[in-house]
């Protein structure tokens, strides 16, 4: 076979050399390998199987040369000898699936095999283990962290006690509380860059207040119990932001640490916090465990560690009580505050929170599936407990990013106004709530074209929870809309510092600072976003959208294939495509996208304003103005960046333009 001139890409890196571990050949690991393979998940895809076979048979035949995104291209996936990974990224998309197949089939059939297969974070080359200790246990394969004096409670004896399981939250509370304690001061925490190094590569010193709560392990022997422990983090995260100054992570980028084996000093570091909360869960019939420690992110040292078992009536008035009893003890009056002690209804039905939790799960998966589950669950969590705020909270969010926020899935009459009902509910019930005013405060943006009620909902709501990612991204959404860019900027970066592994604050890093102007800063970011995940539709369509506004047309058309391609044919990536095909001179592929929008919006929901935008790119004014009508109708949400956003251009000189900015409160 021909050797493509990009298979010298990988020239100056060492030769692949693994070494077997003690105990392990290269027949158990073949051994190893058919088991996998065998197995359900495995079975159902052939490209993953294909992918796992080749490079372990690779380096068990003792070839040394490095595996390549090339040779991988075409000896697994076949493709033609013309291949090019740097446009072409299956294999980074495919690795990434292989890795989550893998970990699910060692989470679920494979969990009691010693032999371990997994593949390499960075790269392709595979990684064998022998973990003979494991057989037979079904918890975390990840070592436990001694802890000096408490180490007795970081071992759970679980065979003799049973509690209510919905109970878990309880120690969640006194952890959060006794975490506040350590940390609390009067001042707000200092502001960070949002990239890993200071000036001249210095590394940056995280803020003083602040704290990574790790994905809490699942002790349990059930796997479907994932979710509640998963959940369970989620609420300790939430808690934890409420206790001013701290700083705390938000869950997408904790949830990148699930099931790592890495140093807490590394996490900390990528994380850019100066301290790690992490813990197991364990519930069985009637009885809950928590355990739970408190590490310096510098020192790797354990400040506090503790383990707690509870069987109780009354979740919520446990909570109270076993708060009150740690910060009593720790600091007298110093946490009573309203955020502690009037947030909560005085009871609830464990059934009710059972659902509340579910819900959260479902809404933190960012998919339209996921918010849809999130609705019905928080539903069943209302009919169930009508006091409860955050389950109204949550509706809302979910109503919110599939109806308007997010990426229209639904048409915004549709969603908007339930997810505005919803907020209003939880803030009637707990006015303290911070998420249902940032909810309020992007419907009021993007739906009502209430700019002034938006920013102060947003405002209020970051008052409430500085720590609230998306409250941060969502008023740097405001502000770009009002063309305040700079403001935009750093709200961004503070999104992002908050969750820095969150490839949405990412993209709407880079997104800000083109607004701006700063396009190369904003390519810079986009990459940089695709290093974290090649797959990611959002980084392929952004970087379109600026080799678009570069001139380099064939560039943006390859970078908006792959995000139609990655995101299902989405339909703002599609006419951002349309809109390239046209601006470039390619009259006939825009106006083919174009047919198929407009006779997939007789069958379901498609933005008008997406329609719009390639009419302004074919240069037909009349047909651009209609349809811009027809958003203005439907609420579109991509009204809101008229003054902003580059597509309208042609058709700002033109009085209807001007009357439309007048009718959403823009003309000013």
């Amino acid at each position: 076979m021909a050797v493509h001139p990009l298979s010298a890409a990988g020239k100056g890196h060492e030769a692949v050399t693994v070494t077997l571990p003690d105990g392990v050949t290269a027949a158990t690991v073949r051994n190893q390998l058919a088991k996998i393979l065998a197995s359900e998940s495995f079975s159902r895809s052939d490209r993953s199987s294909r992918f796992l076979r080749f490079i372990v048979e690779h380096v068990l035949d003792g070839k040394t040369e490095p595996l390549k995104e090339y040779v991988i291209g075409v000896e697994v996936f076949d493709k033609e000898e013309s291949f090019d990974p740097r446009v072409d990224a299956i294999v980074r998309v495919e690795a990434g699936r292989l890795r989550t197949r893998i970990k699910e089939y060692y989470g679920e059939e494979g969990r009691s095999h010693p032999v371990r297969i997994e593949l390499a974070k960075r790269g392709y080359v595979p990684v064998f283990r022998y973990l003979p200790s494991e057989v037979g246990d079904s918890r975390s394969t990840e070592p436990q962290r001694p802890v000096e004096a408490s180490k007795r409670l970081l071992q759970p004896s679980l065979e003799k006690f049973r509690v209510p399981w919905f109970r878990l939250a309880a120690g969640i509370v006194v952890l959060l509380l006794v975490v506040g304690v350590y940390f609390w001061t009067g001042s707000q925490p200092p502001k960070v860059a949002p990239d890993a190094e200071g000036p001249q590569g210095a590394p940056l010193q995280p803020p003083k207040f602040s704290v990574a709560v790790l994905p809490l392990k699942n002790l349990s022997r059930d796997s479907a119990e994932e979710y509640f422990s998963d959940a369970m983090t989620d609420a300790l995260i939430t808690s934890l932001a409420k206790i001013n100054p701290m700083q705390v992570t938000s869950m997408t980028s904790a949830m990148h640490f699930k099931g790592a084996d890495e140093p807490i000093s590394k996490i900390a570091r990528e994380l850019n916090v100066g301290h790690i909360v992490e813990g197991s869960v364990f519930r069985y019939e009637d009885r809950v465990r928590i355990t739970a420690q408190l590490i310096d992110g510098k020192t790797d040292k354990h400040v506090w560690a503790e383990s707690y078992e509870r069987a109780a009536t009354d979740i919520l008035a446990l909570q109270r009580d076993v708060a009150w009893r740690i910060a009593g003890a720790l600091a007298g009056e110093m946490l009573r505050t309203k955020s502690v002690e009037q947030t909560q209804p005085s009871t609830i039905e464990p059934a009710a929170y059972e659902a509340y939790l579910k819900g959260r799960y479902f809404r933190n998966k960012l998919s339209e599936d996921g918010f849809k589950k999130g609705v019905a669950y928080f539903q069943r969590a209302i009919d169930g407990q009508p006091d409860y705020a955050p389950a109204y909270a949550g509706m809302a969010s979910c109503y919110c990013l599939l109806g308007g926020h997010g990426l229209e899935l639904t048409a915004p009459r549709e969603g908007m106004p339930k997810a505005k009902a919803a907020a209003q509910k939880a803030l009637e019930i707990d006015s303290e709530l911070a998420e249902p005013y940032g909810v309020l405060g992007i419907i009021r943006t993007k739906y009502d074209w209430d700019w002034d009620g938006g920013e102060k909902a947003l405002r209020r709501a970051l008052e409430l929870n500085p720590s609230f990612t998306q409250g941060h991204a969502w008023y740097s959404i405001h502000l770009e809309a009002m063309g305040r860019h700079e403001e935009a900027i750093l709200e961004a970066e503070r999104a992002r510092e908050l969750d820095p592994l969150s490839l949405g604050s990412n993209v709407n890093l880079g997104w800000q600072l083109y607004q701006a102007g700063r396009h190369r800063e904003a390519a810079e970011r986009y990459n940089k976003t695709l290093e974290l995940d090649p797959s990611f539709w959002g980084a392929h369509w952004a970087l379109g959208v600026y080799f678009q506004s570069q001139g380099r047309y064939d560039e943006a058309i390859t970078a908006l294939k792959m995000a139609v391609e990655r995101k299902s044919g989405h339909t703002l990536a599609l006419s951002t495509l349309a809109y390239t095909y046209a601006v470039s001179g390619n009259r006939a592929e825009a106006l083919k996208i174009l047919e198929g929008l407009k006779a997939r919006s007789g069958k379901t929901y498609v933005s008008p304003a997406h329609i719009a935008t390639i009419y302004a790119g074919l240069g037909e004014k009349d047909q651009a103005f209609e349809w811009l009508e027809k958003a203005y109708a439907a609420r579109s949400r991509s009204l809101a960046w008229l003054n902003v956003a580059q597509e309208w251009n042609g058709l700002r000189s033109d009085p209807r333009f001007t009357a439309l900015l007048a009718k959403v409160g823009l003309a000013s």
